[in-house]
């Protein structure tokens, strides 16, 4: 890990990912971009209605619309920046490079192209926690950002509390039996590795039912759907066993998300790890995201790597 993009929009919420930015970055050597992303919205609203802001940028309603722009932006990229050096400050420990970016545009898609101009490996960002329908008609930065970006996300939900200085002591790495959920294995070992954590392989198998009920009562010499995923994660520690990680296997049966939810609760784990298929829009909201649902309900702050068809 090289780069981590931390976006911020001025609020106590978005700072909530700071801590956890401050303890991957000494332990992966990565240098640090911290952005402010103006939404278009704000500039416009100066430009048509606030007189004070107008007067402190120097110009005023009667001044034409392209001085009345340059100026405002200037002003709203001045007080953006002085906020993120701020913060920076804190950040800035040793030989750490922090470098500080501000863009005015519409937020989700531009975090998703800065990600991508600075190559960034991670974008490390906290949820203000919108519930239900509200989420669904307003929006969320975060569920957009995670529909149209490649980038690994390290989501701080709103219910968590962030110590101040957190530790990773154990990575649950949630995978369903595919090659898509395997495409989390890199980074989930990567962070295990340079933290000295321990991974827990965990994998939720669904509950029989009526037709899946043979298969649960078999007979001697054949295997059920929990010894063959618990035969599937052992099989994958031993391929781990020489990298050195503490490895852990857990294999319950029930809903995945809600089985996440609780494994990290009473495993008392600190970092979630899982893919996620990129469901979006109607798909995603009839059919539900176990990605989705687990970011909604835990307040453990959860690593999504967006899945990748050609890379399965």
């Amino acid at each position: 890990m090289k780069t981590i993009l931390v976006p911020l929009d001025g609020s106590v919420l978005a700072e909530r990912a700071l801590p956890y930015v401050r303890m991957l970055a000494p332990e992966s050597g990565a240098t640090i971009d911290m952005l402010r992303v103006i939404p278009t919205e704000i500039k416009e609203d100066v430009l048509a209605n606030n007189l004070s802001l107008l007067h402190e940028a120097g110009t005023s309603p009667d001044a034409p619309r392209w001085l009345r722009e340059l100026r405002v932006c200037d002003m709203l990229r001045y007080h953006a920046k002085g906020y993120l050096e701020r913060l920076a400050m804190s950040l800035r420990t040793g030989q750490r490079d922090v470098a500080t970016l501000v863009q005015i545009g519409a937020p989700s898609q531009t975090i998703a192209a800065v990600a991508g101009q600075v190559h960034a490996d991670l974008i490390a960002m906290a949820t203000h926690g919108y519930q239900g329908l509200k989420r669904w008609t307003r929006g969320s930065v975060t569920d957009d950002i995670l529909h149209i970006t490649t980038t690994p996300m390290l989501v701080i939900p709103n219910n968590s509390t962030p110590a101040p200085a957190p530790r990773l002591r154990r990575i649950l790495l949630a995978l369903d039996g595919s090659v898509f959920s395997r495409q989390a294995l890199p980074l989930a070992t990567e962070l295990a590795a340079q933290a000295r954590a321990e991974l827990m392989l965990f994998r939720a198998v669904a509950p029989p039912t009526a037709s899946t009920i043979g298969p649960w009562l078999a007979a001697d010499g054949q295997t059920t759907p929990r010894a063959h995923a618990f035969n599937e994660l052992r099989a994958l520690a031993d391929e781990l066993h020489p990298s050195g990680i503490p490895i852990q296997t857990v294999v319950v049966v029930g809903d995945a998300a809600e089985e996440i939810v609780t494994a990290a609760a009473e495993h008392q784990v600190n970092l979630i790890v899982m893919a996620t298929h990129g469901y979006s829009g109607i798909k995603r909201w009839a059919l539900g995201s176990v990605a989705d649902r687990v970011l909604h309900t835990t307040p453990t702050p959860l690593l999504l790597v967006r899945a990748q068809p050609d890379a399965a």
